[in-house]
């Protein structure tokens, strides 16, 4: 199995913590291009040397990267092993439910704002560290922390989020009275982990529509195998002024299924990703509590999950641009006693810098 690792490991972070994590990755920028260019100079012959743990890190490397052959006409690895990545992020999120209880018929419509956020990361062989900046909250005190990690590689990978805020708005209406929820009343805390496995990993490459790490030389497609995973619990206070109960939504349910994914090389010079997995949900465990009433989603066959991406790349000899974009819908439960329509997207706009 050939295989790209990237992580990333993204958090809202206050200023001072900012400041020097921000300290960090130039530090670790600085020392990595100083100790790949640093020659050791025997005689007339220059010998380049590696500091240790990078030797250590290039073995494991070279193993995991050596356990499956590539078709080399089709895919290869990117020349140059460090990389320096900017992106700039924007992000949502949807979650509708629909019920009927004791209390009559319950309906919440509820949306977050639209997300904009800066990152930076350093990678090296696609093994990666960086951060995400929220800049409102650079200089506010609102509470909101997101983890992100992605592991691609060409055969099998991985990206998970995790999100905590309080930015979800929207209506609650229960038997026809609707009331408005302004933002930072609803707490939302959720987990979405997204797997794939590429059967043609030979001539197919997830890496070089997403991380960068790799090239894709031909077009070339493959079938896609998916598992996912989603946990949430969605909480909004009563508010005695209006008459609006208390409202909490806990969601758990897991999925499997298979698509397709298509990287078409325009001009030699452009990488167009395209890829949809359809999942079903085998394992769903869903309730909505208003006041005191607690109602359970049903499991009707087929709850679904559907996963899309997409992206666009360009390569020139010393940097790249990309623009990217993930979208995860589900509709979960039955509409005569609770159905649950949840969506998030995700797009960005990233440039990088091919170091060494």
């Amino acid at each position: 199995m050939k295989m790209m690792v990237r992580y990333r490991l993204f958090q809202i972070l206050s200023k001072q913590t900012l400041k020097q994590t921000l300290a960090i990755i130039i530090l670790l920028s600085i020392h990595a291009v100083m100790q790949a260019q640093t020659p050791d100079f025997a005689g007339d012959t220059a010998v380049v040397q590696k500091c240790w743990p990078l030797r250590m890190l290039d073995t494991v490397l070279d193993f995991r990267d050596n356990i499956v052959k590539n078709d080399t006409s089709y895919i290869t690895r990117l020349s140059q092993k460090l990389k320096l990545g900017f992106a700039v992020n924007c992000s949502g999120a949807d979650i509708n439910a629909r019920g009927s209880g004791e209390r009559g018929d319950i309906q919440s419509r509820l949306s977050t704002s639209i997300k904009t956020t800066v990152s930076a990361n350093i990678a090296y062989r696609g093994l990666g560290i960086g951060i995400k900046i929220d800049p409102t909250n650079v200089f506010t005190r609102k509470s909101s922390t997101e983890l992100n990690m992605a592991l691609y590689g060409n055969r099998i990978g991985i990206d998970a989020v995790y999100q905590a805020s309080g930015v979800y708005k929207g209506n609650i209406e229960v038997n026809g009275d609707k009331s408005y929820v302004p933002e930072g009343l609803v707490n939302m805390d959720m987990l979405l982990v997204n797997t794939y496995y590429a059967f043609n990993a030979r001539r197919f490459s997830y890496p070089a529509a997403f991380s960068y790490s790799w090239t894709q030389r031909r077009s070339s497609g493959s079938l896609l195998a998916g598992l996912s995973y989603s946990l949430g619990k969605l909480s909004a206070s009563a508010d005695e002024g209006t008459g609006r109960p208390s409202m909490t939504l806990n969601t758990s349910y897991g999925s499997i299924g298979i698509g397709y994914g298509y990287n078409f090389v325009i001009r030699n010079d452009w990488l167009l990703h395209l890829s949809a997995i359809p999942q079903v949900v085998v394992y769903s465990h869903n309730r909505l509590r208003v006041s005191t009433e607690s109602e359970k989603a049903p499991y009707r066959f087929p709850d679904m999950m559907v996963i899309g991406r997409l992206s666009l790349v360009r390569h020139f000899p010393k940097y790249y641009l990309g623009i990217s974009g993930k979208v995860t819908t589900s509709t979960i439960g039955d509409r005569s006693r609770l159905l649950i329509n949840n969506a998030k997207w995700i797009g960005q706009v990233s440039f990088g810098i091919k170091l060494k």
